[in-house]
């Protein structure tokens, strides 16, 4: 039998069990803290460590939610508040809620943006049967047309190119135009030639050998222009002075090609046009020029007075110094020359004792045994070198010939009239120096109205390089044992010397121009009368 203390102490134990399922944990759950169950706070166990005074809990909570002994019991705002009676120990009813003091709002948490509706996926696309393929009808191909002749082959391109000009006439005056066609230069006829052909394939002379003295006057020229040319221009290359007589030489090839002799002669390389006379570059393209134009028209050729060999300023004196390796002897043969000019023409030399800066003439010594003089012809620029030996007789009249190439006059047996006045011997004259006898470019050099001059200081001797020395190459057709011994003298200017300089330096009335081709085809009129006839034209 059970005594009423253990009955009493049975009922006990039912009610607290009973009380503690229905204030068991919270139904909420503040998810697991780190080594504790499920249900729970972090850091309490299953049971509240404060037995069964819950009331008080629930009043310290509530005033007192962050304390750590609160973390078990739920939050004032959870939506379940005690009941009116805070010091009754039963539980309080979920489901009646009493009214709260107001409590400050707290701040909304921003309401998370609206999941984005998922497209639903596009249909498939339907696959239709491609079109069937439209056929083009391709074009008919054209008609064949017959191959074009082959266009014929161009000509070689000369080996130097003429230079560009300016403002030069086309031709000289309209009435002595059909003079002009007679002018042939670099033809030669057919008795001349064969003559020299003959030479050749008698073994008279070996037409196709280079002298050694051709070779020793070129290589001595080439140093000469070197050492002389680079004092007025410092930076010369090499490769221009060798340029220079190279073209010298394709001008010799070339007269000989002109006057049908280009299979059976070789010209001699020794760096000169007519033995003693230096070509510029401008010079030797023109000639070029003039020796290739065979088929160009009457009018096309070059016509300007003195080009281009160009005279030197009128009304002027001429500049001139010599080198340091003119001796002052030698010095005192060079001014008895000039002064021979001076004295007889309105010619004036102004002596320098350095180099002028402008156009000059430049007197230096070479020491050669193969020429006395060499020169260019007409004014060149910066300077005119006048090359001398001073080892040839007579060198006084050396000096003038040399001087008056400077001044723009050839050789008198070259004029285009000579045949009038003497005979070349051409049996008699050496292959190799064609270019010697050859008659000069009329429209290059003008004799200005001046008769042809036996006499004059710029004339070939009578024997100039003859086969047999005993025999002339050059015979004059008037009283021919007078001036025979004549021809070729170097003691002074001759009386037709000086008309000659006077014309080109001392007078203005255009009669240079009037008479450029002097006595072409015995043309024989005046001044006035030659401008008549252009008038009436």
């Amino acid at each position: 039998m059970i005594s009423k203390f253990g009955l009493s102490l049975l009922i006990l134990l039912s009610f607290l069990v009973i009380t503690d399922g229905q204030w068991g944990p919270p139904e909420f759950d503040f998810g697991p803290g780190p080594g504790f169950g499920p249900g729970f706070g972090p850091g309490f166990g299953p049971h509240p460590p404060w037995g069964r005074r819950r009331g008080w809990r629930r009043r310290f909570c509530f005033r007192h939610p962050d304390h750590p002994r609160c973390w078990g019991m739920p939050p004032p705002d959870f939506g379940m508040q005690p009941p009116p009676d805070w010091g009754m120990e039963e539980p309080w009813d979920q489901q009646q809620q009493p009214q709260t003091p107001p409590q400050p709002a707290p701040v909304p948490a921003p309401a998370p943006p609206p999941p984005r509706p998922i497209p639903a996926p596009a249909p498939p696309p339907i696959r239709r049967p491609p079109p069937p393929p439209v056929r083009i009808p391709a074009p008919a191909p054209p008609p064949r047309r017959a191959p074009a002749p082959a266009p014929p082959p161009r000509p070689p391109p000369p080996a130097i190119p003429s230079p560009p000009l300016t403002a030069v006439p086309h031709g000289p005056p309209a009435p002595l135009a059909r003079f002009v066609r007679d002018i042939k230069f670099g033809r030669l006829d057919a008795t001349p030639r064969q003559a020299l052909i003959n030479s050749c394939t008698s073994r008279r002379i070996n037409c196709r050998q280079q002298l050694s003295s051709a070779t020793q006057k070129r290589s001595s020229i080439l140093a000469s222009e070197l050492l002389i040319q680079r004092k007025f221009n410092p930076r010369l290359q090499n490769g221009i002075i060798e340029g220079r007589l190279n073209r010298v030489q394709q001008v010799k090839q070339q007269l000989l090609a002109t006057s049908g002799l280009g299979t059976n002669i070789v010209p001699q390389n020794d760096g000169t046009f007519e033995e003693d006379t230096l070509l510029t570059d401008t010079q030797s393209i023109g000639l070029l020029n003039s020796l290739r134009s065979r088929n160009r028209k009457k009018r096309s050729g070059i016509y300007a007075e003195g080009f281009p060999t160009q005279i030197w300023p009128k009304q002027r004196s001429i500049p001139y110094a010599f080198d340091v390796s003119v001796l002052p002897a030698n010095q005192n043969i060079v001014r008895n020359a000039l002064r021979e000019i001076e004295t007889k023409t309105c010619i004036r030399f102004q002596y320098f004792s350095r180099k002028p800066s402008q156009n000059h003439i430049y007197y230096t010594k070479i020491s050669s045994s193969t020429f006395c003089g060499l020169s260019y012809v007409g004014r060149v620029s910066p300077a005119n070198p006048i090359y001398l030996s001073f080892s040839c007789p007579d060198f006084t009249g050396v000096v003038i010939h040399e001087t008056l190439h400077a001044l723009g006059v050839i050789h008198q047996h070259l004029r285009s009239d000579r045949d009038e006045s003497v005979r070349m011997e051409w049996s008699n004259i050496n292959p190799l120096f064609y270019d010697h006898f050859a008659i000069a470019d009329a429209k290059m050099f003008t004799t200005y109205g001046v008769p042809y001059d036996y006499y004059s200081i710029m004339h070939y001797r009578a024997y100039a390089a003859a086969i047999d020395s005993n025999k002339p190459t050059i015979t004059p057709l008037s009283q021919t044992a007078r001036f025979l011994p004549i021809l070729g003298q170097r003691t002074k200017l001759s009386d037709r010397d000086i008309e000659l300089l006077n014309a080109m330096y001392c007078t203005s009335d255009g009669k240079s121009s009037l008479f450029y081709y002097y006595k072409i085809k015995n043309l024989k009129t005046t001044v006035r009368d030659l401008q008549a006839k252009i008038k009436s034209s």
